[in-house]
């Protein structure tokens, strides 16, 4: 990792041009930290960005409605039912509680994309270390935002979560790092003393995917932005990850994906409701990368196995289908190689096999396929090369037919 003396050396060298004046409407004394900010990051302001204090109330309201937007309630629901099935989600809870309840109160800003404002907790005559450093970070999202159009550089989730989940790790990366540069420069030693290290794992409550998808980008982004200013040789190189984000979690997860490739390949199961005959649909698709794997392997086995079974995904989609007023899941998985198929494939099974409170009513293992099921609930799976399949509904036979529909 590149000392932060020496990174900021080069940085400035990268000052914005032709700036506005002010840079921040309705708060004097955040205007240097503004001008400091967009010194470190290269980038001008192209109009100046209105900053608001508020209670605290006002501000977690104003993360909630931003989340409610993030989650909209087909979305979620689908979501939802797709974690039931892959048992990573309470069927007797709801997601928008589950998300909602990340609305931490230690949260002292945040910039809203949609009205291009910076919310503040405050007001205060003199901003603290804590509300500059807040500042500083939130800055850098408005300078994005008007550089890049965060709406449009975003895969939807809704289309691609995996993806979106990636580009959020660059957003946030590239805020970090410019963050840490302005404190190490701008800060006196007694106040960086005062900052609260951020808690970078969720309330433990939490299922253990929400917790997983809500750290990476904190986590995985800055050193993604550190990797890319080190092999690119200046903040540019964090600039061209915004200008050409990362197509999927894996490539946030091992670099090297993104710097030489492979890209993820496009799967299609498009075709999965015609062969499932007349009265099926499908509700929602999506793709489920690596991120997701690895969480999905965790219930099993510890941490560094499942990053282990996890690793080599190539590409995938998942389908939600409805027919007859019941519901099923059909997963097609790609892998780099065969071996990393069977890696995910016998650790999957492993753990599906010996769940310890398990009330297993089939269990049919092959060297290729698994059916395991238990009131309710049932799973097929099959890998064939460098491709794994698994299908999930409510009884062993739907399952089966689901997993025929996918491999066709």
């Amino acid at each position: 990792m590149l000392g932060f003396p020496r990174l900021l050396g080069a940085l400035l060298l990268l000052a914005p041009s032709t700036p506005v004046t002010p840079f921040v409407l309705n708060d004097d004394a955040l205007e240097p930290v503004a001008h400091q900010v967009s010194t470190i990051r290269g980038l001008s302001p192209m109009s100046a960005v209105p900053v608001d204090f508020l209670d605290r109330d006002a501000l977690n309201d104003s993360l909630r409605k931003s989340v409610e937007r993030t989650y909209p309630e087909d979305e979620r629901l689908a979501r939802q039912q797709v974690l039931v099935f892959l048992r990573l989600f309470d069927p007797g809870h709801d997601q928008l509680d589950v998300v909602q309840a990340l609305v931490p109160d230690q949260v002292v800003g945040t910039y809203d994309e949609q009205d291009k404002r910076i919310h503040l907790l405050g007001p205060e005559d003199t901003p603290s270390a804590r509300v500059r450093v807040t500042f500083a970070h939130e800055f850098v999202h408005a300078l994005q935002d008007q550089q890049y159009d965060l709406a449009r550089l975003r895969a939807k989730p809704s289309v691609n979560a995996d993806q979106s989940l990636a580009v959020q790790a660059v957003i946030e990366g590239d805020a970090i790092l410019a963050q840490q540069l302005w404190t190490t420069t701008n800060l006196t030693p007694a106040e960086i003393a005062t900052l609260t290290p951020p808690r970078i794992d969720p309330p433990s409550p939490l299922p253990a995917v929400t917790r997983a998808e809500q750290r990476f980008p904190y986590v995985y982004g800055p050193r993604l932005a550190i990797e890319a200013y080190r092999r690119w040789g200046g903040y540019g190189g964090v600039a061209h990850l915004l200008s050409e984000p990362p197509a999927s979690t894996a490539e946030v997860l091992h670099p090297d994906r993104y710097f030489t490739g492979p890209q993820p390949v496009e799967v299609d199961l498009s075709e999965v409701p015609q062969r499932l005959g007349p009265g099926w649909e499908a509700l929602k698709t999506n793709v489920p990368g690596e991120l997701l794997l690895r969480a999905l392997l965790e219930q099993y086995v510890p941490t560094n196995r499942a990053i282990e079974g996890a690793s080599g995904w190539a590409g995938g989609r998942w389908i939600l289908l409805r027919g007859s007023g019941r519901l099923a899941l059909g997963i097609k998985m790609l892998w780099d190689t065969d071996d990393k198929a069977s890696a995910f494939f016998q650790m999957y099974s492993d753990g599906l096999l010996n769940q310890p409170s398990s009330q297993l009513t089939q269990a049919e293992t092959g060297p290729d396929s698994l059916t395991v099921a238990e009131p309710g609930w049932a799973v097929t799976m099959r890998q064939r090369g460098d491709v794994v399949t698994a299908a999930y509904a409510d009884d062993p036979l739907l399952a089966a037919t689901v997993l025929s529909a996918l491999e066709l």
